[in-house]
């Protein structure tokens, strides 16, 4: 274990060497990991089957990004001591991006309201100057504005800086095990409420994610497939809609079969899939890149004592060592290039959705970011 700044340090030579690295902070987590790629030579394909980091994008026309675990120097480091940010910073957009995003939703209104389309996830890209602000300042106040949450901090010569907050799973694996996630469905904290309640258009939104990973799961023989009952959990200053379904691997090598099967999901593209894709790619005025795309370790080999009983001084002598693989979906994301920081933010748009309702969704979700800014 070593000093956060020293892991700091390291990201800082490895970026002026133009070598790639990697800085995640799993939820609930302690501590910090640092991956840095040895060489320039990144892996362009995404072995399922080692140890490493994943980056990967929306579709598959972009290239994946894997830095192999035994090809990496690893360090660990305890969570930085800075405060968390939770200010709220309004930037002002001009009316032409507000009006292009209302219009966007009112393009897919038709295709709901007659049936040819159940759901569509739009988004956009907001743009700001980079000025003199330091990605890896950004990446500790993320760590500590949202500890519930995967943080990262990716850097490549090719994709430049990305980073993200991002509370949605993809899929996680230890073992044989595996579990995934159906989350939708957003709203802002009222401290005003003492309950909260869910309107028709995000129950509907979550159940169409939840009912399409049932319906994939099922389709690909996967066994004693669990969904756990509807909860609602907090990401920052939002609330989001979350049923968490479990499930059983035959063989470790259907760990890439099932992440091809759940990416992009309903809750970032939309149903039927297919033609979500297709309108999402005809109409979106942007390339949405790494945003929706997913990242995280794969295969790392996790150990924890059998038994924590006093009693048993033999057990404590054992670990047991499990493979475990973290998949989430790339939210709440920004790309840092030289002189410019991108913002990505995006939401559900079915039947019954207000098109100014889902423009404020989007300015409320870019606080995740701009607070840290």
């Amino acid at each position: 274990m070593i000093e956060f700044e020293d892991l700091r340090d390291h990201a800082k030579g490895w970026q002026q060497k133009e070598q790639s690295f990697v800085l995640y902070h799993l939820p609930g987590e302690s501590k910090i990991h640092g991956l840095y790629a040895d060489t320039k030579t990144v892996r362009d394909q995404i072995d399922f089957e080692s140890s490493g980091f994943a980056f990967a994008p929306f579709l598959p026309r972009r290239k994946s990004y894997f830095l192999p675990f035994d090809q990496s120097r690893y360090f660990e480091a305890d969570l930085p001591d800075g405060p968390p940010s939770s200010s709220e910073w309004k930037v002002t957009e001009a009316d032409t991006q507000k009006q292009e995003h209302i219009h966007l939703v009112k393009q897919a209104l038709p295709l709901l309201k007659a049936g040819s389309l159940d759901k569509v996830v739009l988004s956009r890209k907001l743009s700001l100057p980079r000025d003199s602000r330091d990605p890896l300042v950004i990446f500790e106040r993320l760590v500590n504005t949202y500890p519930e949450a995967l943080v990262y901090c990716w850097f490549h010569p090719e994709t430049n800086f990305w980073m993200a907050a991002t509370p949605e799973i993809l899929v996680q694996t230890k073992n044989l095990r595996f579990q995934t996630m159906a989350l939708a469905g957003t709203q802002k904290i009222d401290p005003a409420e003492q309950t909260i309640s869910w309107g028709k258009k995000e129950l509907q939104e979550q159940q169409f994610v939840i009912d399409e990973i049932l319906d994939r799961l099922k389709a690909a023989g996967l066994e004693d497939i669990r969904a756990a009952d509807r909860e609602t959990i907090q990401a920052g200053q939002l609330l989001h809609l979350k049923t968490t379904i479990t499930g059983q691997l035959k063989q470790a090598q259907q760990l890439k079969e099932l992440v091809h099967l759940l990416h992009p999901t309903a809750a970032v593209c939309g149903l039927p899939r297919d033609r979500a894709l297709e309108f999402i790619l005809k109409q979106e005025p942007y390339d949405r890149s790494y945003y929706t795309g997913f990242i995280g370790p794969v295969q790392m080999m996790q150990s924890r004592d059998r038994s924590s009983s006093r009693r048993n001084t033999e057990q404590l002598a054992y670990r047991a060592v499990h493979r475990q693989t973290s998949l989430f979906v790339n939210l709440r994301c920004l790309q840092m290039t030289s002189d410019q920081i991108h913002l990505y933010v995006g939401g559900g748009i079915t039947s019954s959705s207000d098109p100014e309702a889902e423009w404020q969704e989007t300015i409320n979700k870019s606080q995740t970011l701009l607070s840290v800014l």
